[in-house]
């Protein structure tokens, strides 16, 4: 006895055969609105083949996986899949999907659903993402799915996760990063790599184990897609990323706790303690690198420390000066002509040249003094005043 459709898998040809002997529409037997218009009347750029209902037919199984990352922004996304084609199709598919799909076979409709869950997923994302983006979110799930590394979005027995994280991805070419939406979910994890984290004491799964061979497949697996993202999805820290720590002691403290101990460091010390962020393992001093903080910490968090070292660095300089508005963490250089030059406008005294304003928040200090402005007071005023009070 031949198997049915939902025992066995189809190839294309043979599901296109199936679909056009065993679908009452595709046989002209039955009318969805809009889309008899679509397949029979409507202008296309180049005929598909054979004839348009089974171009519709086709583009079932085949352009749904692919088409729901991209034109986001339209009601109408699925595209016809002949090269000399691509039309988008004008009509409600998942109502037509329903009548389409021969009986026994519900995977079109499942996988519609699923793509408009993952759609509505993406169209959240805030900023939106570009299409730049898109094509790569798109091609690095294909890699995923093909080496075991995640689940088949579109299996319709496979988990249905519209989790994302937008994470650094560098481009194919590797001369920038893009931040790219994944469906961190739909990762699998690897069993052998589930481990204890000591402070918040939490069992949690992981992408690969911690041996060289399992740090070796993954690289395998994810090759064409290097970038901050394989440091990112994982639960714990991994011997190459952290190569003092690891040959002192174990990684047996989950990223997320080691990020909020960093995060802690920051926002009680300040930029003081960008140079001096330690590892919280009793047993280790090792002050963490910038890209050991880099592969720890998440982009928004990163951004700050980055920010924070940067200023840190350009304190040093003479004409640098740092905000004085409490809750202001921004400084910066102050160039502007000394009283000795000659270019600069008479009429503006000296007062008038030592008063700077913070580019972050506009809060106006006094240069020489390193205090708020004194409005209505000249700087001579001013220091006398000081003089006095001293």
């Amino acid at each position: 006895m031949p198997s049915s459709p939902v025992d066995r898998r189809w190839t294309n040809f043979e599901l296109r055969t199936h679909l056009f002997q065993e679908s009452p529409l595709l046989r002209g037997e039955m009318e969805v609105d809009g889309l008899s218009d679509m397949l029979w009347t409507s202008p296309l750029p180049i005929m598909c083949w054979v004839h348009r209902s089974r171009c519709f037919a086709l583009a079932i199984p085949v352009r749904i996986a692919s088409d729901f990352w991209f034109d986001l922004d339209r009601e109408y996304w699925a595209r016809c899949p002949s090269l000399s084609c691509s039309s988008r199709y004008k009509f409600s598919l998942g109502d037509t999907l329903s009548v389409t799909t021969p009986p026994g076979i519900l995977s079109h409709v499942e996988r519609y659903a699923r793509a408009m869950a993952y759609r509505d997923a993406l169209q959240e994302l805030t900023p939106f993402p570009a299409e730049s983006a898109l094509r790569r979110a798109a091609e690095l799930h294909e890699q995923l799915v093909l080496h075991g590394r995640m689940n088949d979005p579109m299996d319709p027995c496979g988990p249905l996760r519209t989790d994302i994280k937008v994470l650094p991805v560098d481009s194919a070419d590797g001369s920038r990063t893009i931040q790219v939406p994944v469906f961190v979910d739909l990762i699998v994890p690897d069993q052998a790599g589930s481990r204890h984290c000591i402070v918040c004491i939490e069992t949690l799964p992981d992408v690969t184990d911690r041996t060289q061979k399992g740090e070796a497949s993954w690289a395998k697996d994810t090759l064409g897609f290097p970038g901050d993202w394989n440091y990112l999805i994982r639960s714990f820290m991994s011997p190459s990323s952290l190569p003092f720590c690891s040959a002192t002691h174990d990684l047996d403290i989950c990223r997320n706790c080691l990020s909020q101990h960093i995060e802690t460091q920051l926002e009680s010390r300040g930029r003081g303690g960008v140079e001096s962020l330690t590892c919280p393992q009793l047993r280790c001093s090792h002050i963490y690198t910038h890209e050991e903080v880099r592969k720890i910490l998440n982009p928004e968090s990163f951004a700050r420390y980055d920010k924070l070292r940067l200023l840190s660095s350009l304190a040093t300089l003479p004409n640098f000066r740092w905000c004085l508005r409490e809750g202001c963490e921004f400084g910066q250089e102050h160039d502007f002509p000394t009283p000795a030059l000659p270019s600069f406008p008479a009429e503006l005294d000296l007062s008038q040249r030592n008063r700077v304003v913070c580019d972050e928040c506009g809060f106006a200090m006094c240069f020489t003094h390193q205090t708020p402005w004194h409005e209505g007071v000249d700087c001579i005023e001013f220091g006398v005043l000081r003089w006095r009070k001293h």
